[in-house]
């Protein structure tokens, strides 16, 4: 590991090491156990006032029937659909005329139902960050966009249509998880009932899950599906239980939380390794995005009471989201660019290397082939060669035999020019030179090359030849022949071997 790599090491673990002991449990909601407060909000429902400020849709009649009709239809239309009741009003007001006491008393803000006290604006109930998470959902589908139409119409597509990045299927998903979490998220802000908060949760779970499954699949380049069903099954198995429990057994906010940054803060760690020891040429966009994202997860973890009213942590949060979306799908981007050029390479390298692959490939068969033939040939001639060794010494046999039986018979010359001896002898030779033509043939295909000589070329250098019997083409015989005579008797003899394109022993000539 080199210094620069060591040294980014442990400042990734002072980070990490930093956000665990950062990380607790969430501030308790002070002010809805606040006597006073909640005595406001018990006298506002059954007089429908608090202070000077009353609403209608809190007056109800004496059978317990709301004056003017239903609540939701006595506000503005605009209105209307943010479904304010009258309990929801009373807390509303009631939490600002307490906080306005407590900041004369010199008294700090508190939280009232896990949530700061927010000023409504147009019937939003946290306005900046409801225009916050708009701006971050515009961003990502901005992203989003521009990744697709990087990818389909400005790199080249492999002669299917497909693209040559691995992981375009897992960006798409990515933003559409992301779109939906910033949806939701402005749906939430702008009203905060049990609804729309279990959608914003679970949304916002389901982007981080996946996020670390796609920070896990590209820093450790895993291409095979079974490697990514392996890594990605038991996190959305896990997701989905929390996403359950959430929903259908416990809102736990404190829980999510924890879960959430637990997420978070895993996938920004494999992040920083990878860039770190990466040489991908974004990777300072990648260090930029990480250490900007770890700072902003401080905001989720130590929130501060709203400006004004209107600008907590959470909001400062949503605005440190939208730099880095934009420099993140810039990442993106860059490594499908980066990705696709390195595949394209190596696929022209192949098509430049192919005709030379192709040629090595069928001088190897035909070295193959040539390789099988010289094997049948030996086995033929082996085989011919055992038989034609009987043959001589069953021959040699009768000769000595016939020899000592004729002794006396065979020692009168003028036997010697007789026509059996003749026979005999013709008979004999040629035995002998097929049985040396044999034996040559199997030791020329037995061991290949058989002959080697030497030629000095002009410019110095000493080449090698090798010279060995070869198969005939295909349709083809080849016949080897060999002659041998007796000048002094006049006796001569000649033989020969013909084979076909396999090596097998068709005609045999004496």
């Amino acid at each position: 590991m080199t210094q620069m790599a060591r040294w980014s090491f442990h400042g990734i673990l002072a980070f990490v090491s930093l956000l665990v002991f950062l990380t607790h449990g969430v501030y308790a909601s002070d002010g809805d156990a606040d006597p006073i407060y909640k005595a406001c909000v018990e006298q506002c429902e059954k007089t429908g006032c608090v202070g000077e400020k009353c609403f209608q849709h809190c007056k109800f009649s004496s059978d317990g029937k709301p004056v003017g009709g239903p609540w939701y239809l006595q506000e503005p239309l605009y209105l209307q659909w943010k479904q304010w009741d009258c309990r929801s009003d009373c807390q509303y007001h009631c939490m600002l005329a307490r906080e306005e006491e407590r900041e004369k008393l010199g008294g700090k803000p508190v939280k009232y139902h896990g949530k700061w006290p927010f000023h409504r604006a147009y019937g939003f109930q946290e306005p900046v960050s409801v225009a916050l998470s708009a701006l971050n959902l515009a961003i990502q589908f901005h992203g989003w966009v521009s990744f697709f139409i990087l990818i389909y119409y400005k790199l080249q597509l492999t002669p299917s249509k497909k693209t040559y990045y691995e992981y375009t299927g897992l960006w798409h998903i990515y933003g559409i998880l992301s779109m939906n979490s910033w949806f939701w998220s402005a749906v939430f802000h702008s009203r905060d009932v049990e609804l729309t908060e279990k959608l914003d949760c679970s949304s916002a779970v389901a982007l981080l899950g996946f996020s670390l499954i796609l920070a896990i699949l590209r820093a450790f380049s895993m291409r095979d599906e079974a490697a990514r069903v392996m890594v990605s099954a038991p996190i959305i198995a896990f997701v989905t239980t929390h996403i359950l429990y959430l929903n259908f057994y416990n809102l736990d906010y404190g829980l999510n939380m924890k879960v959430c940054v637990a997420m978070g803060v895993a996938q920004l760690l494999i992040w920083a390794v990878w860039a770190s020891v990466t040489c991908h040429p974004s990777r300072f966009k990648l260090w930029v995005a990480v250490v900007g994202g770890g700072l902003a997860i401080l905001l989720e973890i130590y929130d501060f009471p709203p400006y004004q009213g209107f600008v907590d942590a959470h909001a400062l949060w949503h605005a440190t989201t939208i730099p880095l979306t934009y420099l993140w799908w810039s990442f993106v981007k860059d490594d499908a660019e980066f990705r696709t050029s390195s595949l394209l390479k190596k696929a022209r390298r192949v098509q430049l290397l192919k005709p030379q692959i192709l040629s090595k490939c069928k001088r190897f068969a035909c070295f193959l082939e040539a390789q099988k033939g010289r094997v049948m040939v030996t086995n033929v001639v082996r085989t011919r060669l055992k038989d034609m060794e009987q043959m001589m010494n069953a021959e040699q046999q009768q000769q000595q035999e016939q020899e000592q039986k004729h002794q006396s018979t065979l020692s009168d010359p003028a036997l010697l020019d007789s026509d059996e001896g003749i026979i005999r002898e013709v008979k004999l030779s040629s035995l002998n030179m097929e049985l040396r033509l044999l034996r040559l043939i199997a030791e020329d295909t037995s061991e290949v090359p058989a002959i080697r000589f030497t030629k000095k070329s002009t410019g110095g250098t000493i080449v090698e030849k090798s010279i060995s019997w070869n198969l005939p083409p295909v349709g083809w015989f080849k016949l080897n022949t060999s002659v041998a005579a007796r000048s002094n008797l006049d006796l001569a003899g000649a033989g020969g071997l013909e084979r076909d394109s396999n090596g097998a022993l068709s005609v045999e000539k004496k």
